[in-house]
């Protein structure tokens, strides 16, 4: 009992850590899609599918006659794969009928690996959230470690210009959730034997499809030395009672993916946009500011560069908007009217003069 609750706590403790995560809030809304909430639910599906009493047995063989014992036949199937032919109509079953004088046979091996797959697409999710932190390194937790405008100030001026090396490591963060979105995508349509590209699609346009990709019925040969030493062969009709929760897995994953993909897309070129346009940066501080003082933002935009603009974004999120407004406007004072004890004695153009308040 001790080793069970020591495995378990190894499986969920880090399970619980992912959706709990952090008090500082270093990621955007889309970044938590694909960490937390993607990662989880792949895990929990992944380790629920390996619960067979809670959706029947994975595979039931039945043979005419009975030549091999059935849990033999079963395990062989199970392990060798199971197949369907082409469709053809009137048939028992979608794909199973008659081999003879067919075309080639379509073999499905994919059900057996179906939850390992699923929990290693479930740290991949993760991947990129890991490794973000382990560069991020507390970072933020220390910065924001005090709200107080004045220390936030010296800070952002005194370490101006510093911030690449940290926006990279979160830009090369996000860039990864979106390679590996697509990454899974592709290897889930070679899983599937090429037909996961196409599946949401498909399955809303053609009846029956779900069971080409996900046959619940399927064929299986066994072959055994008669009496006599000849060769036989025993057919045996097969029930993948799993296919019947993989197909709508995967059928969800599909537009889950796709959901994903458009998100990240457009979380990327809105980061694109923002560092060639420093009024999209103005814009993303706004929400603390009427259109009368959008002056003092964009004044703080152009001496800040974008590295310094992502740092001063992060800050205001794990901060109140009115500490946030107060910190701006701080800020601004700080950057436009300079202060020696800051140790920045130049102005936005870098001359020695000092600049005006409007």
């Amino acid at each position: 009992m001790a080793t069970i609750n020591a495995m378990l706590d190894l499986l969920v403790q880090p399970m619980y850590n992912a959706i709990r995560g952090s008090p500082v809030k270093t990621n955007n809304v889309v970044a938590k899609l694909h960490y937390k909430v993607t990662s989880a639910m792949l895990i929990i599906v992944g380790f629920l599918i390996t619960s067979a009493e809670h959706f029947g047995n994975a595979i039931d063989c039945l043979q005419q006659p009975e030549t091999v014992p059935n849990q033999i036949l079963e395990t062989y199937c199970w392990i060798h794969s199971t197949f369907t032919l082409p469709f053809a109509p009137d048939t028992a079953h979608p794909g199973v009928y008659n081999a003879r004088n067919t075309s080639r046979p379509v073999y499905h091996r994919y059900y057996q690996w179906v939850c390992l797959v699923l929990i290693m697409q479930s740290i991949f999710f993760y991947l990129p959230r890991y490794i973000w932190r382990l560069n991020e390194n507390g970072f933020f937790t220390k910065l924001i470690s005090t709200d107080d405008d004045e220390i936030l100030t010296e800070y952002m001026i005194t370490h101006k210009g510093t911030h690449a090396p940290i926006a990279t490591y979160f830009h090369v963060g996000e860039a990864l959730f979106l390679i590996n979105l697509v990454g899974q995508i592709l290897l889930t349509d070679v899983f599937l034997n090429y037909q996961f590209l196409t599946l949401g699609i498909v399955s809303m346009t053609t009846t029956g499809h779900l069971q080409k990709v996900f046959p619940r019925m399927a064929k299986c040969t066994f072959h055994l030395y008669g009496p006599s030493g000849d060769l036989e062969r025993q057919d045996a009709l097969c029930l993948l009672g799993q296919n019947v929760v993989n197909e709508k897995i995967f059928l969800f994953l599909w537009f889950w993916y796709l959901f994903l993909l458009v998100a990240s897309s457009g979380i990327t070129l809105w980061r694109l946009a923002s560092f060639f346009s420093t009024e999209l940066r103005v814009l993303r501080l706004m929400k603390y500011f009427n259109q009368g003082e959008r002056f003092k933002l964009r004044k703080i935009c152009e001496v800040l560069d974008y590295a310094d603009w992502y740092v001063l974004t992060t800050i205001s999120k794990n901060i109140s908007p009115i500490s946030a407004r107060k910190f701006y406007l701080t800020l601004y004072r700080g950057l436009v009217v300079p202060d020696k004890r800051y140790g920045y004695d130049t102005n936005l153009n870098g001359s020695p003069e000092t600049m005006p308040l409007n």
